[in-house]
């Protein structure tokens, strides 16, 4: 058919369910519960479940249970009372011969098992509603039966955030990351774990480059021995950093940081210790004479003693 002017006046009814579907779809996602109403929350009894009211975008498709309606199944015991069952309560969404759409809550019971730690689910239908199949099913609770009754209940479904949702969980985010930046820089806890990944972040060229030419961070950074000390103890990213030349060239070739940092006694000699990092920057041609160019650099570092005698010593495990 071509490309088609969906939202706009053509001079007939054009608009389809699968064009709205298309627009719910690409927005919100294939399949989700709407952060709206009751969310389809559930209040079960040994005998019944009940279930309130929700939105959900299935495969594109808006269905809901109106504000402040319910629906309520009442659940068969199995017949067997040494049996067990899975059933599942599902959403249904159909489409007859003539094309007529519709939807609906479901209630599917699974086979009755008798061996303890076995569970089969009740088959349900995954249509590809984009295809025309008449029948998908979305399955939202999971049900343990036995013959007292239901005794467990599971969501399988996600509930997609609504905008303002996101919008404070990132402010939150945000404020957080701001609450210890208003700390000294050596009060912030090296539990960078919780932030990034922290093999992700030193082997990330562009990241290590643009940190090292940012000389405000780089001053504070160098100049804060408690910081730099947790920093240089961490084997495992310093190790990726001494590995990262474009990182530790840029790094050395900012001559106020190195000059701020040759002179930190206390992170010089975390450094030092750190035979994991001299190691990889022993080995790491680019970083090294990166470093050994920037004679701000190596002037600071010779007139630190404390630093010279631990690295002297390191390098002189590493290379034995």
């Amino acid at each position: 058919m071509g490309l088609e002017l969906i939202t706009g006046h053509r001079g007939e009814q054009h608009i389809t369910s699968d064009d709205a579907g298309a627009l719910n779809a690409g927005v919100v996602g294939e399949s989700c519960v709407l952060s709206y109403g009751k969310k389809f929350n559930e209040i079960h009894t040994y005998d019944d479940i009940t279930i309130e009211d929700g939105d959900i975008i299935l495969q594109g498709r808006h269905i809901r249970l109106r504000y402040g309606e319910t629906e309520t199944f009442t659940v068969a015991k199995p017949r067997n009372p040494r049996a067990h069952r899975i059933d599942l309560l599902c959403i249904r969404y159909s489409m007859n011969e003539e094309g007529i759409e519709s939807a609906e809550l479901v209630y599917k019971k699974g086979p009755e098992i008798e061996t303890d730690g076995v569970y089969i689910n009740p088959e349900i239908s995954i249509g590809d509603i984009r295809k025309l199949d008449q029948v998908s099913e979305f399955p939202l609770y999971r049900l343990k039966v036995n013959i007292a009754g239901i005794y467990q209940v599971e969501k399988l479904f996600q509930i997609y955030k609504t905008t303002q949702e996101l919008e404070k969980e990132i402010d939150e985010s945000i404020q957080t990351l701001k609450d210890y930046a208003d700390n000294e820089v050596g009060e912030i806890r090296m539990d960078l774990t919780e932030c990034v990944k922290f093999m992700d972040f030193a082997s990330n060229s562009r990241i290590g480059s643009a940190l090292a030419l940012n000389y405000a961070f780089a001053s504070a950074f160098s100049s804060n021995s408690t910081f730099g000390s947790q920093f240089a103890s961490n084997s495992s990213f310093t190790n990726t950093f001494g590995r990262n030349s474009a990182f530790g060239n840029v790094f050395a070739s900012n001559y106020a940081f190195a000059n701020a940092l040759g002179s930190n006694s206390t992170f010089g000699y975390a450094f030092a210790s750190n035979s994991s990092f001299v190691s990889a920057f022993a080995f790491n041609s680019t970083f090294g004479i990166g470093f050994a160019n920037n004679s701000h650099f190596c002037t600071a570092l010779a007139n630190n003693s404390s630093f010279v005698q631990k690295l002297a010593s390191a390098l002189a495990s590493v290379m034995a």
